[in-house]
């Protein structure tokens, strides 16, 4: 939930003529890894930001605390999995990888 809060923060600076859309999917990368994903068409992610380096107290945001893509990220590896952050076109996208089940395992 917190990082389609921040994609609907990132968007409300939007120029108020520009489409403002979160896209949200989700797919099988290796039989083994889903991956979901979260693109907005907001403005992206400042360049040179690092999520690894930036770590807590680190926000881009007027009034924010810098705590919520840290937290993310330390709940999704808590999972064994990995949050990745990028740029891509016009907004920014995360992708959420996480370990599946193996299909005999779900009924």
């Amino acid at each position: 939930m917190n990082i389609i809060s921040n994609a609907v923060d990132a968007m409300s600076d939007n120029d108020p003529s520009k489409e403002r859309l979160i896209n949200i999917s989700a797919s099988n990368i290796d039989g083994n890894r889903i991956e979901i994903r979260i693109k907005d068409s907001g403005p992206g992610f400042p360049t040179g930001f690092d999520l690894r380096k930036a770590g807590i107290r680190s926000s881009s945001k007027k009034d924010g605390l810098g705590v919520g893509l840290s937290l993310s990220r330390t709940i999704v590896e808590g999972h064994g999995g990995e949050l990745l952050l990028e740029n891509d076109g016009k907004g920014a996208l995360v992708r959420i990888r996480l370990n599946s089940f193996p299909r005999e395992m779900v009924q």
